[in-house]
Order: C-alpha cells, then sequence, then structure tokens
C-alpha cells in the first residue's frame, strides 16, 4: 500500500481490503461511503468490512504479527529462505521501508471504517429497543477497533508509556472521516484515548454476545487489562484481567495443540476469522511447504528454543524440526495451517488469528501483582502456575519452590514461552527498559550457522521505535515535522 497517508485513507473508499483494491465486494465484506446505512443491516456488513481490514497481511493477518519477533531475540534468518525484512531483522530500517508504510496506511483504513460506522450510528433512528441494543453492540465493536489499531500503531511508533515523558509524542488519533492533516498526539495522551474508547466500548456491547471472532464484553476487559499494563496502572490490570479470566481460562494443556490447528479456540478472547477466500496465510511469513519439505525464512532462535522443556506441550504446538536440503532447522509450527479434521485439503500457512488468549491475560495478573505498590507473590503465582501448569506435563517435571526474586524471573520466562511468535516480544523488552540482546548462534538447529549482524540493541537506542512513513510525511505537512528522532 504505497504512498497512502491518512489524507487519502479518509477520502478513499471506506472498504478497501488490505491492497486488494477490489470495488465491489460481498455484503460479509463491505459496505462503501456512498452507501447510507439505511437498515441494521448496513451496520453489521460494515462491521464485517472493518474486521476484513484488520485481517490484512499488513496487519494481524501478517506483518503486524510478525515484525516484533524479528526484531528483538525469538526468531533467526533462515539465510536459505526468501529473506524478507532483512532490514528489520538488521535493524537497519528507514522511513520508506514498505511494512511501515503498509502497517500505518492499512492500520489507518480500519480505523476510517470504524469511524464511519459511528459517525452513521449518530445519525440512525432505531425502530425499536431491541435494534437499538444492535446499534450499540456495532458502536462498541467500532470504538474497540478503533482503540485496537490505534494501541498497535502508538507501539510501534512511540516510545513505551513507561520511557516516555510529557514531551514525546505517539501517532494521529483520528476520530472522524472527513480529508484532514491531522499531526502526532501526544504520548501520554494517546494512551489516554486508547482507554476512553475502550471504556465507552465495554458499556455499549451486548454483555450476551460470546462470538469470539468479533469484540465482547470479555475480550474488551483484556484489552483494557493490556493498555493498563502499558500505562502502568497495575490496578486496573489484576481487576479487568481477572474479569476476562472468569469468562475465558486459560486453555488446558490436552486443547493446547488444537488452538493452533483451529480445532478449538479454548483460552481465545478475540480471534479474527480467516477464510480460504480471504487469501490470508499468516504462516507464510514464516516458512514455505515444498516437496523437499519446509523451508523456512525465520526458525525459533537456538537461545529460545533450549528454553523448553520436552515436557512442554508448547514445543511441539510452536516449532517442528526437520531437515531441508541437507540441514535441520527449529521451524515455526504454529502458523502452518489447520488440520485435516477441521477442512479438508487445508491451505498451507491459514488459520484463525488469535489475537488475545488468556494466558496472556494470566501472566499480566501474575506480573502486576508483583511489580505493583502492594506485591502478593501468592496470588502471583497462582496465575502464573494457572499458564505454567496447563503447558507442562507434570508427570516428568516438578516445580521447586520459588523466592520473589525467582518467581518474577519465572513469569517473564513464561511470558516469552508462551507469547513467542505472536508479536509480544519486542513490547516487553521495551516496557521494561532492557536492551534486545540476540546471540550469536545461527539458523540449523543445533545453533550452527550464520548468525545475526547485529547482536545488541540497547533500550535508549532510537531504533526501538519505527519511523514514521516517508510517503505520510510527504503528504502531510502537519506530520512533516514529526520524526521520531534518529530517523
Amino acid at each position: 500500500m504505497k504512498n497512502i497517508s491518512i489524507l487519502i485513507s479518509i477520502v478513499g473508499l471506506i472498504l478497501i481490503t488490505g491492497c486488494d483494491e477490489r470495488l465491489n465486494l460481498d455484503p460479509h465484506q463491505s459496505i462503501s461511503t456512498n452507501q447510507a446505512f439505511e437498515t441494521i443491516d448496513d451496520f453489521s456488513y460494515a462491521i464485517n468490512g472493518m474486521y476484513a481490514g484488520a485481517r490484512s497481511g499488513n496487519l494481524h493477518g501478517g506483518h503486524l504479527m510478525i515484525y516484533p519477533d524479528i526484531m528483538a531475540d525469538n526468531l533467526t534468518r533462515s539465510l536459505e529462505g526468501r529473506l524478507t525484512h532483512t532490514t528489520l531483522y538488521n535493524w537497519t530500517v528507514s522511513s520508506d521501508y514498505y511494512l511501515m508504510e503498509g502497517v500505518f496506511g492499512q492500520a489507518y483504513m480500519v480505523i476510517l471504517r470504524a469511524n464511519k460506522v459511528l459517525e452513521a450510528a449518530d445519525e440512525y433512528s432505531p425502530a425499536d429497543d431491541s435494534e437499538q441494543v444492535e446499534l450499540d453492540h456495532y458502536k462498541g465493536q467500532a470504538l474497540a477497533m478503533r482503540a485496537l489499531m490505534h494501541m498497535e500503531m502508538v507501539k510501534m511508533f512511540g516510545k513505551a508509556y513507561s520511557l516516555g515523558n510529557a514531551s514525546d509524542l505517539g501517532i494521529p488519533y483520528v476520530t472522524y472521516t472527513e480529508a484532514s492533516y491531522p499531526g502526532r498526539d501526544g504520548l501520554f495522551d494517546v494512551y489516554d484515548l486508547i482507554m476512553t474508547d475502550l471504556n465507552d466500548a465495554y458499556g455499549l456491547v451486548d454483555p450476551s454476545a460470546t462470538s469470539k471472532d468479533q469484540f465482547t464484553r470479555t475480550a474488551i476487559a483484556g484489552f483494557q487489562a493490556k493498555v493498563a499494563m502499558e500505562m502502568g496502572d497495575y490496578t486496573t490490570v489484576i481487576s479487568k484481567a481477572k474479569e476476562a479470566l472468569a469468562s475465558v481460562p486459560v486453555a488446558a494443556r490436552r486443547n493446547f495443540y488444537g488452538v493452533w490447528k483451529d480445532e478449538n479456540k479454548d483460552g481465545v478472547l478475540f480471534y479474527i476469522a480467516v477464510e480460504k477466500k480471504d487469501g490470508v496465510t499468516l504462516g507464510v511469513n514464516y516458512s514455505q511447504s515444498s516437496s523437499a519439505g519446509i523451508k523456512s525464512e525465520y526458525v525459533c532462535s537456538y537461545e529460545l528454543f533450549q528454553l523448553y522443556d520436552s515436557a512442554d506441550i508448547r514445543l511441539t504446538s510452536y516449532i517442528t524440526t526437520s531437515e531441508f536440503e541437507g540441514n535441520t532447522y527449529n521451524h515455526i509450527e504454529k502458523y502452518r495451517g489447520r488440520s485435516s479434521s477441521v477442512e479438508a485439503n487445508p491451505t498451507p500457512n491459514l488459520v484463525d488469528l488469535k489475537v488475545l488468549r488468556a494466558a496472556d491475560l494470566s501472566l499480566l495478573v501474575a506480573e502486576a501483582n508483583m511489580i505493583g505498590a502492594s506485591p502478593n507473590p501468592v496470588e502471583a503465582e497462582e496465575y502464573m502456575n494457572a499458564v505454567r501448569f496447563n503447558r507442562y506435563d507434570t508427570t516428568m517435571i516438578s516445580f521447586p519452590p520459588l523466592n520473589n526474586l525467582d518467581l518474577l524471573d519465572e513469569i517473564y520466562l513464561q511470558r516469552r514461552l508462551e507469547l513467542a511468535f505472536e508479536g509480544d516480544r519486542l513490547f516487553v523488552l521495551k516496557r521494561l527498559g532492557l536492551d534486545i540482546e540476540r546471540t550469536a548462534d545461527g539458523q540449523y538447529a543445533d545453533g550452527s550457522g550464520v548468525g545475526a549482524d547485529n547482536l545488541i540493541l540497547e533500550a535508549s537506542n532510537f531504533k526501538m521505535q519505527l519511523p514514521i512513513p516517508q510517503s505520510e510525511m510527504d503528504v502531510n505537512p502537519n506530520i512533516k515535522e514529526q520524526q521520531n528522532p534518529g530517523y
């Protein structure tokens, strides 16, 4: 999506799906800007189109998920692959890098779709109370998506909230559809606006809604907890995450492998559904299948691989070790496709996009209980163990008692093991003010091969934030002088 700015997004067709600029979309995908919202069904179509935008390969269907692990220490580039995202992997990104343009443009396109729903809802007169409930539910989903897109963007282009100050910039927080040239809002202001949208969304969505492929009250509570963690509001982290976990607990070990094969949605609070016709294959960013075996672009780093115990169900759920052209690799298994029991002749690398899981929230509760003003190690260990005891075969492994320092280290270890390859690692390091530290190990399963050229990126380095795309700066005079320092 080259040279797409916020202005162009606002005046363009509201529901372009990714970079596939199809103007005639099915009702389950879109409604265009020049169509009036004449019935309540029109809102349903528009909401579906909003989710279709988030499904894009530029967002949760691809780049948004993989880049935080490429930049950090969970993945190692395979020289036998297509050598994608090399500049990102080497920390040599410039403002004209295509990944940022795609993410930036597509995220604001989804925000535009959400804002169109909200503006139309303000002008729509429901026929009865039932229709009002339905309309409010659509408004709540639009607000939640607007918040989610801005949250993903500010984490990418802004400093971590914990390391920021009042003069730091976030990203433009857009709440309208008219053409304009918005400048960047303050970092802290962006987070306040995200939380405001989530709070409003929570009050609007139908509390009886349970479909995990759309925003429910449970999912919104989970996102409130995640934003609160970024903001250092540990009381809210604990209360909102517990609320969400009361409805969707951590996935049981026996179901865990099936989560990644779309056999079940145990422990998933929010996912974006993907069908064959969508053409979105998240797993292709990691590897491709061929008659010669799995050809990987990025493999599990040898350092991370060694952290998985043989009794850990995540080892086989996330990683598969096999040979390709005479060398053995620890390939990423997590997104390689559905099982044949779910879909006959499953498309390689195509799975539903799991955006928020209960294990993430349980580990947030554990961490917040350790780093908050009133540490509660008993509860911290309880919520950490809700993940740990559901991942290991406890007949094969036992866990010794932990002191408080070891407990916090174990919580961070379990977060890394659990959320690997889900776009989490970079942001944890940023939030904690930690350097990215890679080992010199190579791409092969035993750690041999060619490692990364650059091994350490200090937490204070400007490259921890990606640059605002040059294409946006070229057309938007109010953002032209607001590039991230260092670029």
